[in-house]
């Protein structure tokens, strides 16, 4: 395998490395496929959430899908959204009514094992990091569904209800209507009750404020009988379980199956329902993260580190004014934590040359959290040799050769990336070729 044949694991890379204190390196990189492993939980998390960047912006240009997607993104991260964070939402916005039930649904959040809904959001929000939900996504994950045509459409109508799309003129006829075509005939108030669950959590997922008032509309709107009666002890219960939660859960207990054809419906439900909210988290931190002002500021931040790190400002001179602006953005990022999807919008919405610059910057940043370049290497050399070892697992060759092009018109950089490739070569040698050599049978 040459050097310029790499798998392509260097966006992964960039997520589990950015935010992380450089010049450690306990060992947390394979050196012949540069390839992070576990042991990068160890090295120190040091940077804010990408979201942080939010609060250093003018509030005229805030907006709130910004504050939607703080909430999004701490989420992602691990933070809870707590009473505290709530306070701090309704004294930034001067109507924080609209993000109360996204901040709250985000309070509920459990594992996918816990309630239905709350369930599918929060593995949702996990969703919403990794890579973009598209089309092709979505078929994917519906291979693999258990349960055939039933659970593809079943995981078709969650996934349409949470994002808005039409499913019917009424939702729960159109459920019906859905599903009866694979041979399963819903009772009309299980497809009230799973239809109304679904609608709940999607208007909550796009910032629609559901308060205690509209609880009681919804309740009041369901025909009497088991769902109504579940609604109702669900809301008198002690805590206020989630309104969606207890309407999918009674719906359950109303559908005619039994064993593993029941549980693959429900699971296609859940799971459609959780690339749903992904997607709607997605749209949100597109149109937070498409600020303009976004760019600036971590330009700003990178352009500053730089200007204080001797092996960063070696590292940018090395490349030219349009790739310089890249780079920032991209060493700016470097300092914060974030997600991949994150990384995609910022990264596309670079020029050509920028790109190239960020992703040195990317690589950079990879090679200081993960290695420590030889120390009789000059500044521009050790620069050279991280850049070169953290740009390993970018699938982009042309991308990788014009940032070494760039390289090695500076000699001093030059030996330093030279190195680099040499200890790769090394590392990539096999247990037979290393056995050959130590006998000395082959040189």
């Amino acid at each position: 395998m040459g050097f310029f044949d790499d798998i392509g694991h260097f966006v992964d890379n960039t997520t589990k490395a950015c935010g992380r204190t450089i010049g450690s390196a306990l060992h947390t990189v394979d050196d012949a496929t540069g390839i992070i492993g576990n042991g990068i939980k160890k090295i120190p998390i040091v940077g804010t959430p990408l979201h942080a960047v939010f609060d250093i912006m003018p509030a005229v240009i805030v907006g709130p899908e910004a504050l939607l997607y703080k909430t999004t993104e701490a989420a992602i991260t691990g933070k809870r959204i707590d009473k505290a964070a709530l306070e701090t939402f309704n004294g930034t916005l001067n109507d924080a009514k609209a993000l109360e039930p996204y901040a709250q649904a985000v309070v509920s959040f459990v594992p996918v094992f816990g309630p239905p809904i709350s369930g599918a959001m929060g593995t949702g929000m996990a969703l919403a990091s990794g890579q973009r939900i598209d089309k092709a996504l979505l078929e994917g994950a519906k291979e693999f569904l258990p349960g055939g045509p039933i659970a593809k459409t079943a995981f078709d109508v969650a996934q349409g209800a949470v994002t808005g799309q039409k499913i019917g003129n009424i939702a729960s006829q159109g459920i019906t209507d859905v599903i009866s075509i694979t041979g399963i005939q819903l009772p009309p108030e299980a497809a009230l009750g799973i239809s109304t669950a679904l609608n709940i959590g999607g208007r909550i997922a796009s910032g629609e404020r559901i308060d205690s008032a509209a609880d009681d509309a919804i309740i009041a709107n369901l025909p009497a009988g088991p769902l109504q009666q579940a609604a109702r002890a669900g809301r008198q219960a002690a805590g206020g379980e989630n309104l969606a939660n207890v309407l999918m859960t009674a719906s359950e207990g109303l559908v005619p199956l039994a064993g593993p054809a029941k549980d693959q419906l429900f699971g296609a439900l859940k799971t459609g329902a959780a690339f749903g909210f992904g997607q709607v988290m997605q749209d949100v931190a597109n149109k937070a993260l498409s600020n303009p002002a976004i760019g600036e500021i971590l330009g700003k931040e990178g352009n500053a580190f730089a200007g204080n790190d001797p092996i960063a400002r070696e590292a940018r001179k090395l490349l030219n004014e349009s790739s310089q602006k890249g780079f920032d953005i991209g060493l700016g990022l470097a300092q914060h934590q974030m997600g991949k999807f994150e990384h995609d919008v910022l990264r596309n919405s670079l020029v050509a040359d920028a790109k190239k610059g960020f992703d040195t910057a990317m690589a950079l940043h990879i090679g200081r959290v993960t290695r420590v370049a030889p120390k009789n290497l000059p500044l521009a050399g050790q620069a050279a040799h991280y850049i070169t070892k953290g740009m390993m697992g970018n699938p982009n060759a042309g991308n990788k050769a014009a940032i070494v092009k760039a390289i090695i018109t500076n000699p001093i950089a030059r030996n330093g990336a030279v190195v680099a490739i040499k200890e790769v070569a090394e590392a990539r040698k096999s247990w037979w070729t290393r056995l050959l050599e130590f006998l000395g049978l082959e040189s």
